[in-house]
């Protein structure tokens, strides 16, 4: 029970990081280059390999069809 729900809070939150921080300003790479000012204990490393991902084609064609 406690890690599905850690799973669905993780899932949660990616999403909520990919559609506040990322989609609105996949046109504007220099304001997705830094981590949100709210989320500063996520590694600039790691925020950089999750905006890659979160802006490949294979990640853009999903978020698509799931809407």
């Amino acid at each position: 029970m406690v890690l599905t729900s850690t799973g669905a809070k993780r899932r949660e939150f990616k999403s909520h990081l990919t559609t506040r921080y990322i989609l609105p300003y996949r046109d504007n790479p220099e304001a997705i280059d830094s981590r949100p000012e709210d989320y500063l204990f996520i590694n600039q490393l790691d925020w950089e390999i999750f905006v890659k991902d979160r802006l490949s084609d294979k990640f853009l064609e999903l978020h698509e069809k799931q809407k």
